[in-house]
């Protein structure tokens, strides 16, 4: 249902700002069941559906914390029309290493990106004590704890609950003890992220890259049969206007996948994560015409094979939002 929301006046003038910028169109609040007591809060249950009409619809799963909702959502809506750092993945033959590998692609970037608000948020005065409590609660009571039985994957994909959750509510003493195993990955995550600058998308890939490459490492170190992260994960890349004349050569290389005709990886040379793929028809895999594709200008390239961007020196948030 249609609801109105007694919205303190910073969130509501963020509100009035993205209503102006939309005009005609509108943002919705819409009133949710949540699927949690009034006294839990996941920032991650609430969303936003673009309506058929070109208007968003914005559901708030607990009204108690309609302040913090409504910006939380709003600070991603910003960012996502900001050309900025997006993460996808390689289908896979198993869908269960399909759904792994969305699922923590999308989980590391929201960490960065939760962390990349964080001072907004502060600022807004939506980070107050009842909704850090509330985000904590939910972690508390629904958060299985570690056990001898605690698999190494299980503990990974805690522990990555767990450093997104410190973007809002900080370290919490006690899970120290409750979930010790998951909390020692989660600390080294967390000094991972809060020693980034992150105000740029470069900043935003990088310390991306450096997560991806943390459970790479991790997974290896256990022995776990996962598909390799830097040639499954897909991140796009950050470029500068003098990248973008460079060669394809200076920056990329191509990668025929296996059992496939025309199907190309593009991975960057200097950090070696995917980046896209691309089809090249096979009349155009002779060795000349992969030469001549080598030789494209970075624009070119990204021209031909409808590839997209993100900016590199551009702010994640509009600078007079900071």
């Amino acid at each position: 249902m249609t609801s109105t929301f007694n919205l303190s006046a910073p969130v509501q003038n963020l509100l009035d700002q993205f209503q102006k910028e939309m005009a005609p169109k509108q943002i919705i609040l819409q009133e949710k069941e949540s699927q949690f007591p009034a006294t839990m809060l996941d920032p991650e249950e609430s969303q936003m559906i673009l309506t058929k009409t070109g208007d968003i619809e914005l559901f708030v799963p607990n009204p108690r914390f309609a302040n913090f909702i409504v910006a939380h959502e709003l600070m991603h809506l910003q960012q996502e029309g900001r050309q900025s750092v997006q993460i996808s993945y390689v289908k896979q033959n198993n869908p269960q290493f399909s759904q792994f590998l969305d699922q923590i692609g999308q989980e590391l970037r929201n960490i960065v990106v939760h962390q990349a608000m964080h001072q907004q948020l502060l600022e807004l005065g939506v980070l107050d004590d009842d909704v850090q409590q509330a985000i904590q609660k939910l972690i508390d009571e629904k958060l299985p704890v570690d056990d001898s039985t605690t698999s190494a994957l299980v503990i990974a994909m805690k522990a990555i609950q767990l450093a997104d959750t410190f973007t809002f509510v900080g370290l919490v003493d006690h899970w120290q003890e409750k979930f010790a195993k998951s909390m020692k990955v989660a600390a080294e995550l967390w000094q991972l992220v809060i020693t980034a600058n992150l105000t740029t998308n470069r900043q935003v890939r990088a310390l991306i890259g450096q997560l991806i490459n943390y459970f790479a490492e991790y997974f290896d170190k256990f022995g776990l049969q996962i598909p390799s992260l830097a040639d499954n994960l897909l991140l796009k890349p950050v470029l500068s206007e003098r990248q973008l004349k460079l060669s394809v050569r200076q920056l990329f290389q191509l990668w025929r996948q296996p059992n496939a005709a025309t199907t190309y990886l593009v991975k960057g040379i200097q950090d070696e994560q995917a980046i896209s793929l691309i089809e090249i028809p096979k009349d155009e895999q002779q060795e000349a015409a992969m030469l001549a594709i080598y030789d494209l200008s970075v624009q070119a390239f990204l021209d031909k094979f409808a590839l997209n961007y993100a900016p590199r020196d551009l702010r994640v948030f509009p600078e007079d939002e900071q």
